[in-house]
């Protein structure tokens, strides 16, 4: 194993957040203790965390790539959650030709 590759952590995760009826309303990334940390958090996810949730554990052992990737799909296909953000990679060859580069600008 070389220096590069010793450095490349899997260990994030990928998390729910349900009410105490087990309906999810919240989809995140993290990793140490992040899924029970309160702060930074939405307006939405602390009205409905205000009555209580639970937290649930979706996939573990995953690199920081994948924790975004499974976290994006989940946030674009569930109803009813709070997230506000979807993570959404641009290569910037899909719209190079809309935009031109001008270093004076």
């Amino acid at each position: 194993m070389n220096i590069r590759e010793n450095k490349i952590k899997n260990d994030y995760y990928v998390y729910f957040h349900k009410t105490l009826d087990g309906d999810i309303f919240y989809v995140g990334k993290g990793r140490c203790n992040r899924a029970w940390i309160k702060s930074n958090r939405s307006k939405g996810w602390n009205k409905v965390a205000a009555n209580g949730y639970l937290v649930e554990f979706y996939r573990e052992n995953l690199l920081e790539k994948e924790a975004l990737e499974i976290e994006g799909a989940l946030i674009k296909n569930l109803q009813g959650i709070v997230n506000t953000r979807i993570h959404n990679s641009i290569e910037s060859e899909e719209y190079s030709e809309y935009f031109k580069y001008d270093p004076s600008s």
